[in-house]
């Protein structure tokens, strides 16, 4: 295990060991972001007061939507931890549970899950909000420094709309962040859109603000007809209002300015995911033209009768040859 080290000296996992272990802590997890492994240490049953150091596992694929998180458990008293050691448990921390791990994940590890079963008992608000953290702050790390060209297609393949008009980034990658903020005492998340026909130069993105906990002031934002939205010229800073929302809530200035006080460098991301999602609807848009050009290929090409000369150049009969091959 990585030994990163923090500013009182101790490396992370002792600090980790210290939290989870002190007679004042009521939490049976605790991770570290960074690090990728935690401390567990259930209270009731079989595992009772026995830690676990866990390295934590999830799907690496920006395009996936998966928020399955592997545990691989290993005791904390086992001075030099092999593979077989670990037992490996798969949470959900969105859906609060836990589910099977199939042989090829398990890399020799042993799949326990009367231990998973015991977590998904005992965990809390305050443990699924600690692996939950941890998921969205990795995978928007991934995110945020991917290289579009590199992804592979073939395992995830994201749909867009045939007009190459307006896309939204978090239906093509889920898991980014919808910069999440209050403003007024209500709760918002950010939804960018950005467009992504070729050869457009175009330097803004279209952002709906959303109430995530709708509040008690009478009037409601319908999802279509007053959503608090604006243009946002990221090179330039300045916005061009779309719509407003009803009396009572923020106007949309109001909450970019706030949005753009919470996240300083939200002006950077904003461009930085417009050029993401145009890269990756050019390359969807060739691998289908690729594969249209294949299929016109195929259409077109001369037919083989059984009793022509087999192409293969054997010198027999395309019917004694390569036609059941």
């Amino acid at each position: 295990m990585k030994e990163n080290t923090i500013e009182s000296g101790k490396s992370v996992k002792q600090e980790l060991l210290d939290i989870v272990e002190s007679p004042e802590n009521n939490l049976v997890f605790i991770c570290d972001n960074t690090a990728g492994f935690g401390v567990l240490r259930l209270r009731k049953g079989e595992w009772a007061m026995k830690t676990f150091l866990v390295h934590l596992e999830f799907c690496s694929n920006p395009l996936c939507g998966c928020t399955m998180i592997t545990l691989r458990c290993v005791p904390a008293d086992i001075p030099n931890p092999t593979p077989s050691d670990a037992l490996s448990v798969c949470l959900d921390p969105l859906e609060r549970t836990a589910t099977t791990l199939p042989e090829q994940a398990l890399e020799g590890t042993r799949y326990e899950p009367k231990l998973a079963k015991a977590i998904v008992k005992e965990f809390r608000i305050e443990e699924w909000s600690v692996l939950t953290h941890y998921l969205y702050v990795m995978k928007n790390e991934i995110i945020r420094n991917m290289d579009v060209t590199k992804i592979d297609l073939a395992e995830t393949m994201p749909s867009f709309h045939d007009d190459g008009g307006m896309e939204s980034f978090n239906a093509a990658f889920p898991l980014a962040s919808y910069f999440p903020f209050e403003c007024k005492g209500i709760h918002w998340m950010v939804s960018d859109l950005h467009c992504v026909q070729p050869g457009c130069k175009c330097k803004e993105a279209a952002l709906t603000f959303l109430v995530i906990s709708p509040p008690d002031i009478g009037a409601t934002i319908n999802k279509k007809k007053n959503q608090p939205t604006l243009f946002f010229n990221f090179k330039r800073n300045s916005y061009k209002v779309e719509q407003e929302p009803p009396a009572g809530y923020p106007t949309p200035v109001e909450l970019l300015n706030k949005v753009r006080e919470d996240y300083p460098a939200f002006a950077e991301e904003i461009k930085k995911r417009h050029h993401q999602l145009r890269a990756l609807y050019a390359r969807v848009l060739e691998h289908k033209e690729g594969i249209q050009r294949g299929k016109t290929v195929s259409e077109n090409a001369p037919r083989i009768g059984r009793n022509d000369p087999c192409p293969c150049g054997s010198g027999k009969k395309y019917k004694k040859c390569c036609a059941n091959k």
